[in-house]
């Protein structure tokens, strides 16, 4: 099966895993993948698009794959308590994320998310509802950015730098290239009629910006 870098950076993130529910399951490639490689020992794949959850139950039978429910329903209303130990929600915007999350069921000890947008206001929420981040980078797939959170139960503290972007470093080589696109949007941003409130907002941004760029010409 063939996964673009966005897809094989969250199955990579799944382990040992007693029962996944993927959100937003989408075709089921991640959740058929963490089947097969072993990453979880069943799955409950969910989806509120009926069509979508049908193709996802065609791939798993591709597989010859038993170990796997399928459950049509909105975010995480199909999932009881204690149910699942691993939770993963990708591909939906930071919002749509907060109000599953909003929502979560007891049990879960282990969070995948990768938000396509309003990352920062997903970190807020997660601080604030005792979620700890405990990776936190950015993968660069078919010409998009995506950032990948881990997470588990816990209190945390971030800075104005992790809040923007992440906990990641120059060792990942797909970060400085974001950097470098969140400096043209954040200019893009200031080019643009905004209000006082948002031009200091864009300002700060870029200030950290700027100075994590710094920091990478040093590194390189």
């Amino acid at each position: 099966m063939i996964c673009n870098k966005r897809l094989r950076s969250i199955i990579d993130e799944i382990n040992n895993a007693h029962t996944l529910a993927d959100i937003g399951c989408d075709h089921g490639k991640v959740s058929v993948m963490c089947l097969l490689e072993k990453r979880a020992q069943h799955v409950i794949a969910c989806d509120i698009s009926a069509p979508s959850l049908q193709k996802a139950e065609k791939l798993a039978k591709k597989y010859n794959l038993t170990n796997i429910d399928f459950r049509c329903g909105d975010g995480m209303d199909v999932i009881k308590d204690n149910e699942v130990d691993t939770l993963l929600i990708a591909g939906m915007g930071g919002y749509e994320i907060i109000k599953i999350l909003s929502r979560k069921k007891s049990g879960i000890n282990q969070y995948v998310l990768c938000a396509h947008n309003n990352v920062l206001k997903l970190r807020q929420f997660l601080v604030e509802n005792c979620i700890k981040i405990v990776k936190d980078y950015v993968v660069e797939s078919e010409n998009h950015f995506y950032n990948i959170i881990v997470a588990k139960d816990g209190n945390q503290e971030l800075s104005d730098k992790e809040l923007l972007l992440g906990q990641d470093s120059f060792e990942n080589s797909d970060y400085y290239n974001f950097l470098l696109y969140l400096k043209d949007k954040n200019q893009r941003i200031l080019d643009r009629k905004i209000d006082d409130k948002r031009k200091s907002e864009v300002l700060k941004n870029l200030s950290i910006i700027e100075k994590e760029l710094n920091e990478g010409s040093l590194h390189n």
